[in-house]
C-alpha cells in the first residue's frame, strides 16, 4: 500500500510492481537481508529500481 500511496497508482498496480521487482523477488532470499528491512526501505529501493530501468 505504501507503493501504491506514493507512486499515485492503485494497490493492484503495486503489486504488480512488487512482484515483477528484482527486490520483490530477493525479498524472498535471506542472502539479502531484506526481511530485516523496514516497509520504506523497500519502497524506496523499488522506486530506485523502477527509475533505473
Amino acid at each position: 500500500m505504501q507503493l501504491a500511496d506514493e507512486l499515485h497508482i492503485s494497490s493492484k498496480r503495486a503489486m504488480l510492481i512488487f512482484y515483477n521487482s528484482t527486490v520483490g523477488q530477493q525479498l524472498h532470499d535471506s542472502r539479502y537481508g531484506y526481511q530485516l528491512m523496514s516497509d520504506t526501505y523497500i519502497v524506496n529501493d523499488i522506486k530506485t529500481e523502477l527509475t533505473n530501468s
